[in-house]
């Protein structure tokens, strides 16, 4: 008996196949490129800054030089803070461990998407784990704020991890026009008053002007006014789209096309257009 060719049925599924073995492709490739530079640059800054503070100095002092590009701690001191601890261990144990970490926030962000779509999902699963790969080879947090929020936004703790989120990449607060648009004021002010609560420590230190710099990529660097205006854009859509079944993919491009800066990476930001929703939840 000769073997069974599974052929796609329909233009659909073709472009689908298409597409999923490109990004196995580049996911490959990834891991590998991935595997030979896992600096975690990132967490080194991060925990540079926790040194500074923990010594009484100021953490947005942080001026990393690696690999001929500077890193600086950008975000709010209690996050710096959190990590002094991690100090007193080897820094292989630190190392291992936040990579782990990080890896299992990544895979988990991605369980509600699969969830719902299932097999469908696969390109866009794909195309977010080769994203994911660069981030979490740097030792950056974003994977790890993603989880907490694609698991929460549906949820009474949502408001408190859009806050928590704010506190360190500021756009994420958009998430809260969900909120907004809804007419869930308590919740919308809840992560309003928990991102000033937790961003608030950062007035007790001179911010230095590195800690600022948006790296001179995106609309905002090249022309303001057209960042400006996608910006506001994105913001009017979400409040129009919040009680609608896009609501959650508004607000997570409106985090994308508010960056004052951006990068490819940037993109893993849509995941939280896919929260997890409570039992028995209709979608």
């Amino acid at each position: 008996m000769g073997a069974v060719v599974l052929l796609p049925r329909s233009v659909p599924e073709a472009a689908r196949l298409a597409v999923t073995v490109l990004l196995v492709a580049m996911l490959a490739i990834g891991v590998a490129t991935a595997a030979a530079n896992w600096h975690l640059t990132d967490l080194k800054a991060y925990l540079a800054a926790a040194d500074l503070l923990a010594s009484g100095g100021n953490p947005f002092e942080v001026q990393l030089w690696e690999r001929g590009l500077p890193y600086h701690y950008h975000y709010s001191p209690w996050f710096a803070a959190l990590l002094v601890p991690a100090l007193a261990l080897p820094a292989g144990v630190v190392s291992v461990g936040w990579s782990l970490l990080l890896g299992a926030a990544a895979a988990v962000s991605l369980v509600p998407l699969v969830q719902r779509h299932g097999r469908h999902s696969a390109p866009l699963v794909l195309l977010m784990a080769f994203l994911y790969l660069n981030l979490v080879a740097e030792g950056n947090v974003q994977a790890l704020l993603l989880a907490g929020l694609v698991w929460t936004l549906e949820r009474r703790s949502g408001p408190v991890m859009i806050g928590v989120a704010a506190s360190i990449k500021l756009v994420p607060i958009l998430l809260a026009l969900v909120y907004v648009g809804r007419g869930e004021w308590r919740r919308a002010l809840l992560a309003a008053a928990v991102t000033a609560l937790l961003l608030a420590p950062s007035l007790l230190f001179e911010i230095a002007p590195t800690a600022l710099e948006t790296g001179g990529t995106g609309l905002f660097s090249m022309a303001p006014w057209l960042w400006g205006i996608g910006a506001v854009g994105a913001v009017a859509g979400t409040l129009y789209l919040a009680r609608g079944r896009h609501a959650w993919l508004a607000a997570s491009i409106a985090t994308v096309l508010a960056l004052p800066r951006l990068l490819i990476f940037d993109v893993t930001n849509l995941v939280t257009a896919f929260p997890r929703r409570p039992a028995g939840d209709p979608d």
